[in-house]
């Protein structure tokens, strides 16, 4: 959709500011209707605890092509951490 295109521009923008800043070990994230970033030593244990509790909602189908696709990839899309 044009909102997914133009959400990925807007993460992308997010992700070469950042970088350019040399702010590195952060995840680039929508909330509250703007993009923000967040430090994945903040992200990871709240993403962990939640999925260890099994307490996150699953947004989309497990067994879709691009989640199977990302996977394959070595993409992390929420699935189950290991210890």
């Amino acid at each position: 959709s044009s909102f997914d295109r133009l959400l990925a521009n807007a993460f992308g923008k997010k992700a070469v500011v950042l970088i350019a800043a040399e702010q590195y070990h952060q995840l680039v994230v929508w909330e509250n209707g703007e993009v923000h970033s967040k430090p994945l030593a903040q992200v990871i244990p709240y993403l962990k605890q939640c999925h260890q509790e099994n307490r996150c909602p699953a947004p989309v189908n497990p067994e879709d092509f691009m989640v199977q696709t990302a996977r394959d990839l070595g993409v992390y899309v929420g699935d189950l951490l290991m210890n």
